[in-house]
């Protein structure tokens, strides 16, 4: 990737359908990002570029948001180093975000740093890809970003009842096949009753069955 007397040239760099920008600079800007039809963005604003432990004072100064509706996003303020991903919405199908228009990111979840230095370093390397890298580097960013949804769905702790709704469906779609999933289980995990989320379910025409 290219730098400037800066730091990172804010290009985007495509891996197949996920395209990644990295942005490191004194001077703080506001995060830019290409918003293309049939797509989904990740911003993420920080202090300076992630370091690989990622340490509690990293991560206070750390936000991101995923979004499927741009016009969704909260306003960004300016950062001295962001992170953005682009890549196609279908990504997203599936795992209780559909209607939401933008979430904020856990910032704190087990899987958000080492994604958040893995794209970085996808952004910023300077060595040329072969196919085959990009292939998985593609499959490994869509994979990763679907975990780093899920786990902020999953740990919100101030969830309205459609939210609940939302996250139950992600917690089903990542447990697929386990046979300990069960509503109860799934009601516990959200720290809601099992009638409630059950009601959600009926409200919209579904059981959790």
């Amino acid at each position: 990737m290219s730098t400037s007397q800066y730091g990172y040239s804010p290009s985007a760099i495509p891996f197949g359908s996920v395209r990644v920008r990295a942005y490191s600079d004194p001077r703080p800007v506001v995060p830019a990002f290409d918003a293309h039809a049939g797509e989904a963005w990740m911003v993420i604003s920080l202090d300076r570029p992630p370091s690989t432990q990622g340490g509690v004072h990293e991560q206070r100064t750390c936000v991101a948001f995923v979004a499927t509706n741009r016009d969704a996003l909260p306003s960004l303020l300016p950062a001295r180093s962001y992170l953005t991903l682009s890549f196609p919405a279908p990504v997203l199908q599936g795992i209780g975000l559909d209607g939401v228009g933008a979430l904020a990111v856990d910032v704190g979840s087990a899987l958000f740093w080492p994604f958040l230095t893995f794209a970085w370093v996808c952004a910023t390397a300077d060595r040329r890809q072969t196919g085959l890298t990009l292939y998985y580097s593609e499959r490994l960013l869509q994979e990763m970003i679907v975990g780093v949804v899920v786990a902020s769905l999953r740990g919100d702790q101030a969830r309205t009842t459609t939210e609940d709704y939302s996250a139950a469906l992600s917690i089903i779609a990542a447990g697929v096949g386990d046979p300990e999933l069960t509503p109860a289980a799934i009601a516990a995990e959200l720290n809601t009753s099992l009638r409630s989320l059950q009601r959600q379910f009926a409200s919209r025409g579904t059981t959790m069955d």
